[in-house]
């Protein structure tokens, strides 16, 4: 039997090389979009990179000295 698989259960030679010339073009585009992207996240990293060391570092905020519950008292009158 050799014409069991029908018409679209086989396929020519140009056929296959289609495929294969949609899936190679198909892989190449990916792989360039992939390539965009790494780009466009290093290029997002050294911006970030750069406005951390712009920052200026924190300062600290002095603290009045911890007075006790009598010297606090005191205080108040």
């Amino acid at each position: 039997r050799k014409g069991a698989r029908g018409v679209l259960g086989s396929r020519t030679g140009g056929q296959k090389r289609e495929s294969h010339t949609f899936v190679k073009d198909a892989t190449e585009r990916m792989i360039k979009v992939m390539e965009e992207q790494r780009q466009m996240l290093q290029s997002f990293l050294v911006l970030q990179t750069e406005q951390i060391r712009a920052r200026p570092p924190l300062q600290r905020i002095p603290c009045p000295p911890k007075l006790s519950a009598s010297e606090q008292l005191r205080s108040l009158r």
